[in-house]
C-alpha cells in the first residue's frame, strides 16, 4: 500500500516534533516544517523525517515548502497546522507587533498553507486536514487575549472550511478514499514552550505565572496529543473536534452550562485565588 505523505507545521519541539515521529513510526511519510530546521534536522533526522524550513510570516517559504514535497512525492495526504505563536500579557501593554505576530502565525499563515494544499488534495480526491486549537478557542482566560482571539478563530475558521471541502469530497463519504474531512483539536495545557510577560498589573500577573508553572505538573503530555491526532487521521469517520485534557473537558463543560457572570467568577478563582 502507498505510504499516505503529513505535512506538519511547528515540528521543532513540544507537540509537532512529537507528533512527527509517532507518525513515522505508524508507516506514514512525513516532513516536518519549522524555522528552526537545524533543531528539527537533530532531532527529526535520524528517524527518517524530512525536515523543511517554514517561516510562516513569510509567504515565500509556505509557497516553497508545499511545492518542494509536491514536486517529491506528488501529492500531500494530510496536513497537521500546529504551529503556534503564544507571548501573553494584557492588551494594555503589549506592543501591536505581539497582537498582529499572533495573526501572522497562528491564522493568516495557517490559511495560506490551506489554500495551497487543499488544491492538491481534491486533484488526489483524497485529503485530511487537522487544525491544533484550544480550549482557549472557547474559553479565554486573563491576559492571553490576543492569543485566544486566534484560537477562537481557528473555531471558525475549521468550521467554514469543513462546509466548503465537505462540498467537494463527502458525497462520496462512505467511500472514503474520496472524502476529504477536517477536525479540530482542542487540548488544554501542555509542556509547550511559551513566552510569559510580566507587566505593570503586577500582582494578578505574578499570581497567573505562578498558577501556569503548577499547571505544568498537571499538563498533558505532547504524546498524548500524539496519539489523538493519529487517531482523528486514521478514523474512517473522524469526529468534527477533539478534545484532550481534563481541564480543558472541564472548562468547555462548565461554558457550555454556566451563565457568563457565573463563568467569569469561576476562571478567576481558578487563576487567581
Amino acid at each position: 500500500m502507498e505510504k499516505k505523505v503529513v505535512l506538519i507545521t511547528g515540528a521543532s519541539s513540544g507537540i509537532g516534533e512529537v507528533t512527527a515521529k509517532w507518525l513515522k513510526k505508524e508507516g506514514y511519510t512525513v516532513y516536518g516544517a519549522a524555522r528552526r530546521k537545524d533543531k528539527m534536522e537533530k532531532e527529526l533526522g535520524p528517524y527518517g523525517i524530512y525536515c523543511l524550513y517554514m517561516d510562516l510570516t513569510v509567504d515565500e517559504t509556505i509557497v516553497n515548502c508545499v511545492n518542494t514535497i509536491i514536486e517529491k512525492e506528488g501529492k500531500i495526504d494530510v496536513l497537521i497546522n500546529n504551529a503556534v505563536y503564544a507571548n501573553f500579557g494584557s492588551l494594555e501593554e503589549s506592543p501591536i507587533e505581539v497582537a498582529r505576530m499572533h495573526y501572522e502565525v497562528n491564522i493568516l499563515g495557517m490559511g495560506r498553507l490551506n489554500q495551497l494544499v487543499i488544491p492538491h488534495m481534491r486533484k488526489h480526491k483524497f485529503g485530511k486536514i487537522v487544525n491544533l486549537s484550544s480550549g482557549a478557542g472557547k474559553v479565554a482566560g486573563p491576559f492571553n487575549g490576543w492569543y485566544a482571539s486566534t484560537k477562537f478563530a481557528i473555531e471558525c475558521l475549521s468550521d467554514t472550511m469543513a462546509y466548503r471541502t465537505e462540498t467537494f469530497w463527502n458525497r462520496h463519504y462512505h467511500n472514503y478514499s474520496r472524502c476529504n474531512k477536517n477536525s479540530n483539536v482542542r487540548g488544554g495545557r501542555t509542556f509547550t514552550p511559551f513566552s510569559f510577560r510580566k507587566w505593570i498589573y503586577g500582582k494578578p500577573a505574578n499570581k497567573l505565572a505562578d498558577t501556569m508553572r503548577k499547571l505544568d505538573n498537571i499538563a498533558t503530555p505532547p504524546k498524548d496529543i500524539a496519539y489523538l491526532i493519529t487517531k482523528a487521521i486514521q478514523a474512517k469517520k473522524p469526529k468534527t473536534r477533539y478534545v484532550i485534557g481534563k481541564r480543558a473537558k472541564t472548562f468547555l463543560f462548565f461554558r457550555k452550562f454556566l451563565s457568563d457572570r457565573f463563568f467569569d467568577e469561576v476562571i478567576l478563582r481558578e487563576f487567581f485565588n
